[in-house]
């Protein structure tokens, strides 16, 4: 009986370490699992962030280009020619500038 009560024993203890071991694994790969899942979320959040930058850049080189035509612009006559009739209200020479009273 001692023989028979030793392997009962060891088998018990077998069984024992078996589900401990498969306990402590399960919660690592739940772990694991958990983890990749809020990875993912923040690597989407990520790309959605790098997707409204990218735009962004589009926008500001756009803006950019208009800048640098606005400032080629501003250094021409006829910039120059504009301003000085919209501000000052100088006409050229050959123009006749008609008013009219718009305060009735």
């Amino acid at each position: 009986m001692n023989f028979k009560g030793r392997t009962f024993r060891k088998k018990k203890q077998n069984k024992l370490s078996f589900i401990c071991i498969s306990l402590v694994a399960l919660m690592l790969v739940t772990g694991l699992t958990v983890d990749g899942i809020k990875i993912s979320k923040k690597i989407s959040a990520y790309e959605e962030e790098k997707q409204e930058l990218d735009d962004l850049i589009a926008k500001e080189k756009t803006r950019q280009k208009s800048l640098k035509q606005l400032k080629v612009y501003v250094t021409t006559n006829e910039f120059k020619a504009e301003t000085a009739e919209s501000s000052i209200g100088i006409v050229k020479d050959n123009e006749i500038l008609f008013r009219t009273d718009d305060s009735k």
